[in-house]
């Protein structure tokens, strides 16, 4: 598809197009001219959508031709001979935005649309193009607007002897307003879990059977595994869907003291891997003779969070194979039990799944209608709202005049404003580079 939006589209595909049958209900079948030559390009489809009513609010022009790398840039060229330019990133759904049609929850959902590499990602994102967040900042924008409008009128309308909103009053609407915001941002790492993946990371000595669990978790022979310490030289990745949880999941050199220089190369690079991580997989073997010893490497994980694993629970001790493995504990981490699993036979990896997207989200789930915060951005202005919110109602705790408790209100209404894009005269062109940076073009 090549599509073209803008007051001139439709004479650009007037001037390129030759109809070949009657239109119907705004599809046309004809052919496409080049206008260097007139030669025919190709028979194609062309549906025209005029504005207000389309997807950008203006008149839109889209050819549907054969799917030739080639014949698509030639028609691209033709358009921009009449006068069209290659659109940039995201820039349709930003025209849409600019027209109304959409708030900035809802162009951030498309992106998620596009990138969805689950299912699960892909039913969230296509319930949030729909507006649910959108519509639950609004709820709560309406009850900050509430609060402040019942003050202002005893500010500006004096001689009314409009009586003064009770304090008691105003505190409750104000505690209703924040905690639904609160329950609201608690889901910002379910919804950018599912809308951006995790990064888990599978770490331990040499041999301890990280190339196997890898492959375990995912279902696949992916990775060489050998008896041979170090077969893993370089950073091994793969896709894991994690009951819908987008997951990369990256199997790294072993740890050992007396690498070689492409091992090194390796390890430096399983280092760099593991500073990036949502999560570390450490996993530690059950066969050896003090498995517990392996935990010192948790602390050169340089993760937040670290999973011990203990593999190899087929060739382990009876005390192990009944789960009695102590916590394991790191310099800087909290004490964990950990997972005992044989990624040989399977035994156990079923609870590591559940332990990893545990983990991960924190156990949350996604029902339909559902609203989530996507994004660091969405966060961002909902964490300022509720300081927004926190500011007014200590104020008033403190006896301050309502028209000073009212700059947090008013504070929490810009948050809410940003957040949605709607109710503000102008989004800021930063916040705009920030929504439509990850989108592609064409879309």
């Amino acid at each position: 598809m090549v599509r073209i939006s803008g007051p001139a589209a439709l004479e650009i595909a007037r001037r390129l197009f030759r109809p070949g049958f009657p239109s119907c209900r705004g599809m046309r079948v004809g052919r496409v001219i080049d206008p260097g030559d007139g030669a025919r390009l190709d028979d194609c489809l062309l549906l025209v959508m005029p504005g207000p009513a389309s997807y950008t609010g203006e008149d839109v022009a889209e050819f549907q031709c054969h799917g030739s790398p080639m014949l698509v840039e030639r028609l691209i060229s033709c358009c921009t001979a009449y006068g069209a330019r290659r659109a940039a990133p995201g820039e349709f759904t930003r025209r849409a935005y600019l027209a109304g049609k959409i708030d900035l929850t809802q162009a951030e959902a498309v992106a998620d649309l596009v990138s969805a590499e689950t299912d699960l990602a892909l039913r969230v994102a296509a319930a949030q193009s729909q507006g649910l967040l959108g519509r639950r900042l609004a709820a709560a924008a309406s009850g900050l607007v509430a609060v402040a409008s019942s003050v202002e009128a005893t500010i500006d309308f004096p001689e009314d002897d409009c009586p003064e909103p009770q304090r008691s009053e105003l505190s409750a609407a104000l505690a209703r307003v924040r905690e639904d915001l609160v329950s609201l941002g608690s889901t910002a790492r379910l919804g950018r879990t599912i809308a951006h993946g995790a990064a888990v990371v599978i770490t331990g000595r040499a041999n301890a059977g990280k190339s196997s669990l890898f492959n375990a978790l995912l279902g696949t022979t992916r990775a060489i595994v050998d008896p041979e310490p170090g077969t893993t030289r370089d950073v091994v990745e793969a896709r894991l869907d994690l009951d819908g949880l987008p997951v990369r999941l990256l199997d790294t050199a072993g740890l050992r003291t007396d690498p070689g220089a492409i091992e090194r190369a390796g390890l430096e690079l399983a280092a760099e891997a593991r500073r990036g991580a949502d999560l570390v997989l450490l996993v530690v073997d059950l066969s050896e003779a003090e498995p517990l010893a392996d935990i010192a490497y948790a602390a050169d994980a340089d993760s937040a969070d670290v999973l011990v694993v203990g593999n190899k629970l087929d060739l382990a001790p009876a005390a192990a194979r009944a789960g009695r493995l102590p916590p394991m504990q790191a310099e800087g981490k909290a004490a964990d039990p950990a997972i005992c699993v044989s990624a040989l036979t399977g035994q156990g990896i079923a609870e590591l799944r559940g332990a990893l997207r545990e983990r991960l989200v924190g156990g949350g789930t996604w029902q339909q209608g559902m609203a989530l915060i996507s994004t660091e951005r969405q966060e961002r202005e909902v964490r300022a709202a509720v300081a927004g919110i926190d500011a007014a109602s200590a104020a008033m705790d403190k006896g301050m005049p309502l028209d000073v408790c009212m700059i947090g209100v008013y504070a929490a209404l810009d948050a809410l404003a940003r957040a949605s894009g709607r109710g503000i005269g102008a989004v800021r062109e930063d916040v705009l580079a920030e929504v439509f940076s990850r989108f592609c073009v064409g879309k």
